[in-house]
């Protein structure tokens, strides 16, 4: 299937889903297609409810489960979760070192 071809059946996949991320303030777009592996991010709104949204490992397995369907020969899925990294300003610390 042409790249084309497989990132417009990649969208159509995605589309089935993003009503119910919609709903909780959030979107998925698909970022890319190598050829192998969809890159689809994870995107909040302003108003989103980050509580409301799925766990990462339900997230990947529903985002797959839907692409695949579509894109049976889809290699490998990446999703880009804003979840997985540090809010602007916020600030890792280590809550466990002995004082």
């Amino acid at each position: 299937m042409a790249n084309l071809m497989v990132e417009e059946s990649l969208r159509r996949g995605l589309e089935g889903l993003r009503g119910g991320f919609q709903a909780d303030g959030a979107d998925l777009r698909l970022r890319s297609w190598d050829g192998s592996t969809a890159e689809v991010e994870l995107v909040f709104g302003p108003d989103v409810c980050v509580e409301c949204i799925v766990p990462a490992p339900v997230l990947h397995a529903i985002v797959e489960g839907a692409l695949r369907e579509q894109v049976p020969e889809v290699d490998a899925i990446r999703i880009i979760d804003p979840r997985d990294q540090p809010l602007e300003g916020e600030h890792v610390t280590d809550n466990f070192r002995s004082h």
